[in-house]
């Protein structure tokens, strides 16, 4: 994992602002085929609860 510390308007405990989050991003932008892939597998993928719903 890259070090990353989190952007805060006010001072916090260290432990916390070093902490990974998966709302840190990386700066570097995401390939569009990675991205249309990601999209693609959400598509496929079962909605909550089993509960799919045909689009018309």
């Amino acid at each position: 994992m890259a070090d990353k510390k989190a952007s805060t308007n006010h001072p916090i405990q260290e432990l916390l602002a070093e902490r990974w989050s998966p709302y840190a991003f990386a700066s570097q932008p995401v390939e569009e085929a990675d991205l249309c892939a990601l999209f693609e597998a959400a598509r496929w993928a079962p909605s909550s609860g089993g509960a799919q719903k045909v689009m018309l």
